[in-house]
């Protein structure tokens, strides 16, 4: 994947933001209704944990898009021209910025 290569970078970054949201539950408790504690975790810890969860605990995401899923700057998917727009136009805009940015500090 050639959007992650610097690692270390990529990491400390996700941990900036691990923290965050681990030292603020009741911020997103309030938004959320329930409380958010993020950590990493392998594949099968991950499935292992699903394991007790039944379909119906998840909500079901009803008549909206999701934001742009690509692996390219030309493929995307989820309904990414027929919803949101202008929040889409907005996020590529952002991460073209994110880009430059990165290119500079290389």
């Amino acid at each position: 994947d050639f959007r992650f290569q610097n690692a270390t970078k990529q990491f400390s970054n996700m941990d900036r933001i691990v923290d965050y949201i681990n030292g603020h539950p009741e911020v997103f408790e309030q938004r959320f209704g329930r409380k958010l504690r993020l950590q990493y975790s392998t594949l099968d810890e991950y499935f292992a944990r699903l394991k007790g969860f039944s379909p119906l605990d998840f909500p079901a995401r009803m008549g909206r898009s999701f934001l742009p899923i690509t692996d390219h700057d030309v493929n995307a998917w989820s309904g990414f021209y027929s919803g949101f727009p202008n929040l889409k136009a907005l996020a590529r805009r952002a991460e073209a910025t994110l880009r430059a940015v990165e290119a500079l500090e290389t």
